[in-house]
């Protein structure tokens, strides 16, 4: 699975946390432990300026605003 994470929020010890409860999910729906041995977990960490999210120009300027980034994000609904 890829994970993108805006660059030098999370620790090292918290990505390798993060993965390792990623892993606890995908195992768990899974059904077998074994299948433990073949989840990747894909951190890619993005810089700070370098994406949007909707109408806000970047990260950068949307935490200085004190911008909730999720709460900014429409939620996509299914029907």
């Amino acid at each position: 699975m890829n994970v993108k994470l805006v660059e030098e929020v999370f620790t090292e010890r918290q990505k390798y946390e993060m993965a390792a409860k990623l892993t606890d999910v995908m195992v768990a729906f899974e059904g077998s432990d074994a299948f433990r041995e073949v989840v990747l977990v894909l951190m890619e960490e993005l810089d700070r300026d370098g994406w949007q999210v909707g109408s806000i120009e970047n990260a950068r300027a949307a935490v200085a605003a004190g911008c909730d980034l999720a709460a900014a994000q429409a939620p996509v609904r299914h029907r």
